[in-house]
């Protein structure tokens, strides 16, 4: 892999890689301090072409992700529906360097709204919510672990309560 292109985009680390089959993959570096740092790429909801597909910690012995500071998140332009070399007869779309530049950019725009350390899909949100009531959900992505404790001894208390009704 070599990097063709990097650049600051919304403060953060943006990488453009040609990853040896034809095509470039995109990545953005995220500090330690940040809500998202070390996820599960498969936990975060962001929205790239073709879902991100990477996640790593940097390492000092790391050619392509040096810095143990920062944590890689990218995605490639490999999908169906996209043009690569060892299988160019299907043709597709190929993504130039600078279309992967530009979505690139748009994950980087995405990593720098996250804000809290709740980064929850909507079903998982509604599901806490139904369960737990608005108010523990809002408590939650506050990170007020007191409120989130005082709501969890309430539900608990009425939980213990109909059990002994029923």
């Amino acid at each position: 892999m070599t990097v063709q292109k990097e650049w600051i985009a919304y403060g953060l680390t943006c990488r453009v890689v040609d990853n040896n089959v034809g095509t470039f993959n995109g990545y953005v570096a995220i500090p330690k301090e940040h809500p998202a740092w070390g996820a599960d790429y498969d936990d975060l909801r962001i929205e790239v072409h073709g879902g991100l597909t990477f996640g790593e910690q940097g390492s000092e012995t790391s050619e392509n992700w040096p810095n143990r500071e920062l944590y890689w998140y990218g995605f490639d332009t490999c999908h169906s529906g996209d043009w690569v070399s060892y299988a160019s007869e299907r043709g597709g779309r190929k993504w130039t360097l600078e279309d992967v530049a530009k979505e690139t950019e748009t994950l980087a725009k995405q990593f720098s709204e996250i804000t809290d350390k709740v980064f929850l899909d909507y079903g998982v949100r509604h599901d806490i919510e139904k369960y737990y009531g608005k108010d523990f959900l809002e408590a939650m992505i506050a990170d007020d672990r007191t409120k989130m404790i005082e709501i969890l001894s309430q539900v608990t208390h009425v939980s213990r309560s109909q059990e002994v009704e029923g």
